[in-house]
């Protein structure tokens, strides 16, 4: 499935059905960190640099208190390999996210408090150093759970908005001979805008 046919599937499913019923809507931008909190667990293990991650989405109000989001964020990493022979993992690893959450506020006014909990998936589109010549290295896909706090200031009465917000993500990094459980985090602010509602 191609990173195109996944933001649709995702788009539709997150966003497309709540927004026949003329619910209000939100666009939203942001950007932060990026960290892998745990080595790829081969030996001698491969670690990941902390990096960049941009990202945007839509949001669409259920009620008051409840928003489901769809999201799509780009990430970059770089990871270092201490083997000293090809071939090994060194290089830049760009990572694409997708994800659908619902978000629930746990306070009105101005300032909200929010959690939040969905899934989706990692695309991993790796750009290595030192390799054996004629070796085909390909992006692969996979399923991801995420979950994560935040908060949000709206001046009342405003359509504008800032955010703050922790992600975690959770999936299988099962590709280029390896095969290990990896929990990422970002952190990140961002700028939201009701369209609609």
């Amino acid at each position: 499935m191609s990173r195109f046919s996944v933001i649709g599937a995702l788009f539709a499913l997150g966003v497309g059905a709540p927004l026949q019923a003329q619910r209000p809507i939100t666009a939203f931008v942001y950007g932060g960190g990026y960290s892998a909190l745990n080595s790829l667990g081969t030996s001698p293990s491969v670690d990941f640099s902390t990096d960049f991650i941009v990202g945007l989405g839509v949001g669409v109000g259920l009620s008051s208190r409840f928003t489901v989001r769809g999201e799509f964020g780009y990430a970059s990493t770089e990871a270092t390999d201490p083997r000293t022979t090809p071939p090994n993992l060194n290089g830049d690893y760009n990572r694409y996210l997708y994800a659908v959450d619902l978000q629930a506020r746990l306070s009105g006014g101005s300032f909200a408090p929010y959690v939040f909990a969905g899934g989706g998936a990692i695309t991993i589109d790796p750009v290595l150093r030192d390799q054996l010549p004629g070796l085909v290295i390909e992006h692969f896909t996979r399923p991801a759970g995420r979950f994560g706090v935040g908060w949000e200031y709206r001046p009342r009465g405003s359509s504008a908005a800032l955010f703050m917000q922790g992600t975690g993500w959770v999936f299988s990094f099962d590709g280029l001979g390896v095969r290990a459980t990896q929990v990422d985090v970002t952190y990140t602010m961002g700028f939201a805008y009701r369209l609609r509602g």
